[in-house]
Parts: C-alpha cells; structure tokens; sequence
C-alpha cells in the first residue's frame, strides 16, 4: 500500500520486489556497518574497518575486527576465523586487507591476514618461509615475501 497525499494506492506484491528490497536493505546495512569504523585509525585519512558482518541464514552477526584471529583468502570470498569458528564473507581478500588497520593486522602470506596481537612466535621453515605459531597453537605460513613485515610488526608489539 502507498499513500499519496490523502489517497491510498494498492499495488500487486511480487516476491521478486520483496527479494529485491530485503537485498537493498542488506547492502545500506553493510554500508553503515562499514561506517562504524574509528577514523584514526586508517591510512590516508580513511577509517579503519572495526567490525565485520556476516549474513547468516535469518540474521546478521557482527564480529569486533580485534576478535579475529586471521583472515584467509577463498577466491572471491574471506574466511574469517574467530576462535574455534569460522564465517565466510564476501569481498577479495586485497579488498579487506585495504580497511583494516594496519597497525592490527598484517599481511603473512598472499592468502592469509593474521592479526597481529595473535603471534606467539614466529619460526624458520623450508626455503626462506617461516611458520607463524599463534597463541591459540594454529600454526601459519609466512611467505618469504612478506616475512619481513611480520618480524617488523612483531618487534613493534
């Protein structure tokens, strides 16, 4: 129903205007979750992501960005892991990365982002990697390629 001014206008319902709706509502929700991020943090005076939300069957969950304890890329999808848990989330994982603050999270490898203040201990493997130990025990592979960052951030910390 639409009100006009004074009159009322029924229109038909479709199911597709309603998928269509709920849809758009979902994307201005993500919109606004996006804008819940703290402005001091970011780079280039953009505002750092502070929390995640995930669609979940009949619901939306958000997830603090310090409680995650890496991030793993999956083709056009990141695996957030939480704990024992993990939640899928669509986005390239070179998106995700570019709103999280750097300062807490780190790239180690060309599929994972780990959070920083998760590092146990960082160890020498096979050719030049090294395996990051977390303090949950998860045991992360460093590319040579970034290995330097996380030995700078964790002498940081």
């Amino acid at each position: 129903m639409v009100r006009a001014g004074s009159l009322v206008m029924t229109q038909p319902f479709h199911e597709r205007h309603a998928a269509t709706t709920a849809d758009m509502e979902v994307k201005n929700m993500q919109r606004e979750a996006s804008g819940t991020a703290s402005p001091q943090d970011g780079t280039d005076g953009v505002p750092s992501l502070t929390r995640f939300m995930i669609q979940e069957r009949e619901r939306i969950r958000f997830i603090a960005a310090e409680d995650v304890d890496w991030i793993e890329g999956a083709r056009n999808y990141v695996r957030l892991h939480v704990g024992d848990r993990t939640h899928l989330l669509r986005g390239p994982l070179t998106a995700i990365l570019a709103q999280l603050d750097p300062a807490m999270f780190t790239r180690i490898h060309r599929s994972i982002i780990v959070n920083v203040d998760r590092i146990a201990d960082v160890q020498p493997w096979v050719g030049g990697d090294y395996t990051a130990v977390l303090r949950s025990g998860e045991r992360l592979r460093v590319s040579r390629n970034f290995r330097d960052v996380v030995v700078q951030t964790s002498v940081k910390t």
